[in-house]
């Protein structure tokens, strides 16, 4: 029934002008509908039992009502409707959710908006209640048990109507008889954990990237069911930007009964595969806890391939020119790459670095591992990852902007080394928001390195502990703070000598 949740879509006006014209019958399209013969007695709910005959996952009800505004309320008892024959239950009831709509008064009821997505086991009994907190709803009257089933699920209509406080729903004495429609599918299902994979490398060690030509090798798991069962596996290659297969690779294994399946898959990766990063996905078909042969798509992963003899380019979104600080350099030379690359696509076009969550994360600062372009630096360029250069990708300029990720040595800046106690400018300067400040101490030192602002009040204590002989780096954020100039201060005793250090440096933080 893998058709079911699009077809009552389909089938359903027609349905809803059937029920005033026959008498109820049952729907083979995933749904049951039922008694349209209604009476209304002035009770704001109906209730009744639906029992599962095999594995059937509910997922929306319609009922019978009138036109105008309804805010139907849909509560469940998992004990059932009834404490015995034809005496309702009124404890146990959880409230699952409610949806607001515009009835339109057909016969045939209205779809309340509201998905269930409940599953239930076969010989399940569970109670539900229809409850309309503004009205009434419309329901047949009679005594007799009003039962109707099908391969599926068994539904007893012989509820009682419901009124009172929504909080504490009160049972009528009058049997009320459910008018209206069960939509449901197959309940089948694949038990959480039980099939699994990894990619792995040559090694046999977890990886994210492979080279095209080449191969990868995919581990797979499958524990379920306990008879004997031929998997069927297919590994595709989505394109992350178009979500395109650009590659499919498929085998099949066989599970014996009572034993796990494991083993072992050389995935080639032939030469003509697109470089870049691609979405794995992989789907298991085996037979789902309905005996059916099903497909289970497992959780996808990313996949970088690298084109023959390349090496990873790592890209910090903004630094064009990779030299670890994102300012008026990276607009220069991202401006000058488009200028000479005059609309070469060789140039402006290259493998995509989105990752498999999507959205803006590929903007995070953070080193980002990039297949290679045809242009040596073609990936630093493209900021945004989307595979493309153009003028969106200033924008990974401004939202990075003196963002750094190393210091980066300036020839104009005097270098210093552990011959003597130092500190260093801080750099970047000015920054937004952090900023590295270095120092040296000649022998293992006491440090005490403290931030503060102009008016002398301490913002950050950097350091404030013994560091052995060497150059330090300390970093300073200052993402709370607002712009302004602010003062570093380092007082350093040698614990050997017993010789003390103190300088001052002033840094600028704009945002």
């Amino acid at each position: 029934m893998s058709t079911v949740r699009n077809a009552w879509k389909v089938f359903l006006p027609l349905l809803l002008f059937a029920f005033a014209m026959q008498p109820p019958t049952l729907s083979a399209q995933g749904s049951m509908s039922l008694s349209t013969v209604a009476a209304n007695n002035g009770q704001t709910g109906v209730s009744f039992d639906i029992t599962a005959l095999q594995s059937t996952k509910l997922y929306r009800f319609a009922v019978q009502t009138y036109s105008g505004s309804n805010t139907m309320e849909i509560w469940m008892n998992p004990d059932g409707m009834f404490t015995s024959p034809g005496v309702a239950r009124t404890t146990g009831w959880t409230k699952l959710g409610e949806a607001t709509f515009n009835a339109t008064g057909a016969a045939g009821g209205d779809i309340i908006p509201y998905d269930i997505d409940l599953l239930m086991d076969p010989g399940d009994t569970w109670g539900f209640i229809i409850w309309r907190s503004n009205g009434t709803l419309r329901y047949r009257t009679g005594t007799t048990p009003f039962v109707f089933q099908d391969s599926y699920i068994s539904i007893n209509t012989q509820g009682w109507g419901v009124y009172g406080s929504v909080s504490a729903p009160t049972f009528g004495f009058y049997p009320r008889q459910f008018c209206g429609t069960v939509f449901y599918d197959e309940g089948c299902f694949f038990p959480d954990g039980a099939i699994s994979y990894e990619l792995l490398d040559g090694n046999l060690q977890p990886t994210s990237f492979a080279s095209v030509p080449g191969s990868i090798n995919l581990r797979y798991n499958v524990d379920y069911p306990d008879e004997a069962t031929n998997v069927g596996v297919t590994v595709n290659f989505h394109n992350v930007v178009t979500d395109a297969i650009v590659y499919t690779y498929n085998f099949t294994a066989s599970k014996q009964a009572g034993q796990n399946l494991s083993g072992m898959q050389v995935v080639p990766l032939p030469a003509g595969t697109p470089s870049g990063y691609l979405r794995v996905e992989v789907i298991f078909n085996s037979k789902n806890s309905c005996g059916n042969y099903a497909d289970f798509v497992a959780p996808s992963s990313t996949l970088l391939l690298l084109p023959p003899g390349a090496v990873m380019c790592i890209v910090w979104p903004g630094d064009t020119d990779n030299n670890g600080i994102v300012n008026y350099s990276d607009r220069r030379s991202l401006n000058e790459y488009m200028h000479e690359a005059n609309l070469r696509s060789t140039w402006l076009e290259g493998p995509t670095r989105f990752s498999i969550a999507g959205g803006l994360d590929y903007l995070e600062w953070r080193g980002q591992p990039s297949a290679p372009w045809n242009t040596s630096d073609g990936c630093y360029k493209d900021t945004d990852g989307n595979g493309v250069i153009n003028n969106f990708d200033y924008i990974a300029i401004k939202l990075n902007w003196l963002k750094n990720n190393t210091p980066v040595p300036d020839k104009n800046r005097v270098e210093f080394s552990t011959v003597s106690f130092d500190m260093d400018q801080n750099y970047p300067n000015p920054f937004n928001p952090t900023t590295t400040i270095r120092y040296a101490a000649p022998e293992r030192s006491q440090v005490r390195l403290v931030v503060t602002d102009m008016l002398g009040r301490d913002i950050a204590t950097l350091v404030d502990n013994a560091v052995d002989a060497g150059l330090h780096a300390a970093q300073f954020d200052a993402g709370s703070l607002p712009s302004g100039s602010y003062i570093a201060t380092v007082q350093m005793t040698g614990l050997e000598s017993g010789l003390t250090f103190s300088k001052t440096i002033n840094m600028a933080l704009g945002k």
